[in-house]
């Protein structure tokens, strides 16, 4: 479980936390006077962070950006590791352009 901090466009009416699965919502100013909200929350993997982009993307709220905060893992979980998957990734591409070079 990872802590995730997105940053969000405007300010986002406090009584979303709880569509967002009790995420804290506060709201701030950036230097040019532009409002944002900062909305902080505890994600369990990368599964349930693609929902909270999708219930972002339904509402029409304008991400400008998310990130984790360092060392907020759970004990007892583990990071997801993906540079595993895209090793096999990119092998299977390059797989797919030898074939099609030998048709």
């Amino acid at each position: 479980m990872t802590i995730y901090t997105f940053r969000l466009k405007g300010h986002l009416d406090p009584r979303w936390e709880s569509f967002f699965d009790g995420f804290s919502i506060t709201h701030q100013y950036n230097v040019d006077q532009q409002p944002f909200s900062l909305m902080t929350g505890k994600v369990i993997d990368q599964s349930a962070l693609y929902g909270v982009l999708a219930r972002m993307r339904d509402l029409g709220v304008d991400l400008i950006s998310l990130q984790p905060e360092p060392h907020s893992e759970v004990p007892g979980s583990s990071p997801v590791d993906l540079s595993s998957s895209l090793d096999k990734s990119q092998k299977h591409q390059q797989h797919k352009k030898s074939d099609k070079q030998q048709q």
